[in-house]
């Protein structure tokens, strides 16, 4: 049998980190690209890179003179149609006009209704909120852009958790 190679080192305290140095990624549990539903120029610029936002915090608003316009615009439609259905309703009672016609005025108010809500839903899409609560990347816009519809404007993960 030949002999076993024994190596010696004299034993001496040592200070250990704690720390693995590794690679990896790290991705937010939920994280969007923030964009807006229509097209429009950048007004306002609500936000800055890195911010901490919570959900429903105002990001941007883009020009809505137009949008406000018809907006206006239907709610004058909505009170004339409102009258004259009132109008039409005493007509009807006191029975001087036809149910027919009641039925037409009711249906031009509920039309005017529609329209306020369709324009004021429109006002609303030129307002880009913060969907939840994370912290904002790196802003990819700048104020007075035309800002098309789906156009990237800015990162919002949150954090913490992660994957």
């Amino acid at each position: 049998m030949s002999a076993a190679t024994v190596a010696v080192a004299k034993a001496k305290t040592v200070s250990w980190h704690q720390q693995l140095n590794v690679v990896g990624s790290v991705k937010a549990e939920q994280g969007i690209m923030v964009s807006a539903q229509v097209s429009g120029i950048v007004e306002h610029i609500n936000f800055i890179s890195g911010q901490v936002v919570k959900a429903g915090d105002v990001l941007l608003t883009l020009e809505n003179s137009d949008e406000q316009a018809a907006l206006e615009n239907a709610q004058a439609r909505l009170l004339l149609a409102q009258s004259n259905y009132q109008r039409y309703a005493k007509l009807y009672n006191k029975k001087i006009i036809a149910p027919a016609d009641l039925d037409t005025v009711r249906s031009q108010w509920q039309q005017a209704q529609a329209a306020v809500h369709q324009a004021q839903a429109l006002l609303n899409q030129k307002i880009i909120k913060a969907p939840f609560s994370g912290v904002l990347g790196i802003n990819q816009i700048n104020l007075g852009e035309y800002l098309a519809d789906d156009q990237e404007m800015v990162s919002l993960p949150t954090l913490p958790p992660v994957f």
